[in-house]
């Protein structure tokens, strides 16, 4: 499989592409749930900036059996990645500075280490943090805990997992850059760690707190967390921001809220918070972007920054979206892959890109990604479920966040190192 590899994109999605794949099992400990209506796609929860999916199956097959995907979920950051696999083990690669890795140590490893957690239904990255869902609906972190990103009501970090002090049974779990989010079976939402724009929904924009908070939104079906701000789609499809809105990612101008305020005029059935831009898909399954736009994020074939939701061109039946720091994908019903922003390599097919950053002002369709079920793209490195249910991944690989047992860029896609029989 060759495809041209994508810079910054802090974003994982599912689709059922072919196959009709349920997202989000709930947890054993939870009772009734929630489907965000993604499209082709029923989802427990989707996260933005590392936003993530949790375990899957799927009702299709072949000869009425059910096909399992061997790769749940994925997740990434800039020089580390993680998935759970549908047997409920969970992997991390990479950078290990901060004991992301969850292994008890700080040295990088190019191999998947497994996790010391039992039926892991979700992982979810953050910027030097990682966090794990079990199917107790139980949320485990551990790495960096500078700003109480661990949520055990300290600031001390920690290489091995700790309990995120939330007792309600949990169906998602997503990081930002150094806060989290989560969404519990009943449908409230608590976020913690950092909060200088308002994004854990507290107040008090000074302190971080260290345990999760409950933040003022009920009836949430769907959360995504960016690098400053958050967003969550609600069961009557509307959406809703808070934390910094530097560059009206919030939806609408103003400054930045520690209070969701609703995206005007737009019904949704997935939005992504991204870095400076939000996007989302729309209930007629089109997508929409809005936000900052320097890098051609929005899609709409300029640079221009636009303060409310403005329609992608040439998108349509869409099934997903992804939003990252300087572009934005879309997997849409014929299993196509279409981006738009800022690409580090000239080529989109080949293989063969000068590593020079590029921007695509409007939608382009990557045909080397054609049948991926999953795409997480944090900086400089994209990872791709494939149509088998494993995963590949290329890009920069100085850390070994491709996983495949090297720190060798890749310009094509290989596997990464997972228990999978391919």
């Amino acid at each position: 499989m060759r495809a041209s590899i994508w810079g910054p994109v802090m974003a994982i999605v599912l689709v059922g592409c072919g196959e009709q794949f349920l997202a989000g099992a709930e947890p054993s400990g939870a009772e009734g749930g929630s489907d965000s209506g993604q499209g082709g796609a029923t989802t427990q929860s989707t996260g933005g900036s590392g936003g993530t999916t949790s375990t899957t199956t799927s009702a299709g097959g072949q000869g009425g059996e059910a096909f399992v995907p061997c790769v749940a979920n994925v997740d990434a950051r800039r020089q580390f990645s993680c998935a759970a696999l549908s047997d409920g083990s969970g992997w991390c690669f990479g950078d290990n500075e901060f004991g992301q890795l969850g292994n008890g140590a700080t040295q990088d490893s190019a191999t998947p280490l497994k996790l010391p957690l039992d039926s892991v239904v979700q992982v979810a990255t953050s910027s030097r943090t990682t966090f794990a869902l079990n199917s107790a609906g139980e949320v485990y972190a551990w790495g960096s805990n500078a700003y109480g990103q661990l949520g055990d009501g300290t600031k001390e970090p920690s290489a091995t997992a700790k309990r995120v002090a939330i007792e309600d049974v949990v169906t998602h779990v997503a990081g930002g850059r150094w806060h989290a989010c989560a969404m519990d079976v009943d449908q409230d939402v608590w976020c913690w760690g950092w909060n200088f724009y308002g994004q854990v929904g507290d107040s008090n924009h000074t302190q971080e707190p260290t345990a999760p908070t409950t933040v003022a939104l009920s009836d949430a079906v769907q959360l995504s967390v960016g690098s400053r701000h958050n967003c969550a789609v609600k069961s009557d499809n509307t959406v809703w921001c808070w934390g910094w809105n530097g560059y009206s990612q919030l939806g609408a101008a103003g400054g930045s809220t520690h209070v969701p305020m609703q995206v005007p005029n737009l019904l949704a059935q997935q939005v992504v918070a991204a870095g400076r831009h939000t996007c989302a898909l729309t209930t007629d399954e089109t997508v929409v972007c809005w936000g900052n736009n320097h890098f051609g994020q929005l899609g709409v074939g300029t640079i221009s920054s636009s303060l409310e939701p403005v329609h992608v061109p040439d998108v349509s039946n869409a099934k997903v979206v992804v939003a990252g720091g300087r572009r934005s994908c879309a997997i849409v019903e014929n299993c196509e892959v279409w981006c738009w922003g800022e690409t580090m390599f000239s080529e989109f097919s080949d293989g063969t890109g000068s590593g020079s950053p590029v921007t695509i002002e409007a939608p382009a369709a990557l045909p080397a990604l054609f049948g991926a079920t999953a795409i997480a793209a944090p900086s400089y490195q994209m990872c791709v479920r494939t149509a088998d249910g494993t995963l590949s991944c290329a890009g920069s690989n100085t850390k070994g966040q491709l996983g495949d047992g090297t720190m060798i860029d890749r310009l094509e896609f290989e596997p990464a190192l997972l228990p999978c029989d391919r």
